[in-house]
């Protein structure tokens, strides 16, 4: 009876670590997100940041403006890209057990707004003539200067 009762316990130890390793995989994240960042005109952009704000978690884009975000558990997030030159886009995404969360971007670009610059120089002038073998005139602010 006592030996029974020690397979049983070692029986549900066993069951007991499995089920724990497999709740802490779970917890660890197996979800991505994952789509394509675009500009306005749709053309693919290239190293766009992909970010989960409220994580540490995000991506660059590669060549043709694809992502993934991968290692996150099931759940709603909130999704942001953005890149130099465009505005910024956010929006929510779902990772479902088993599933991908899909969010694609098209970024708008973003309007340079450039201050005017005023760019005042001043210079003086100076002409030098040879005049004869050994003589020069000179001409500088409006004034001949002769030197022999």
């Amino acid at each position: 009876d006592s030996v029974g009762r020690l397979a049983l316990a070692k029986t549900l130890a066993i069951v007991t670590a499995f089920v724990t390793a497999a709740a802490t995989l779970e917890a660890q994240g197996n979800g991505r997100i994952t789509g394509t960042v675009l500009g306005e005109a749709g053309q693919p952009l290239a190293t766009a940041q992909v970010t989960i704000p409220s994580t540490t978690m995000g991506a660059v884009t590669n060549d043709q403006g694809k992502y993934t975000i991968a290692g996150l558990v099931p759940g709603s997030y909130v999704v942001r890209a953005q890149r130099i030159g465009y505005s910024p886009v956010s929006q929510r995404v779902t990772v479902a057990s088993g599933a991908d969360g899909v969010a694609d971007f098209q970024l708008p670009v973003l309007p340079a707004n450039l201050a005017a610059v005023v760019t005042v120089g001043y210079t003086t002038e100076l002409l030098v003539r040879t005049v004869g073998p050994s003589g020069k005139v000179y001409a500088q602010n409006n004034r001949f200067i002769f030197d022999n």
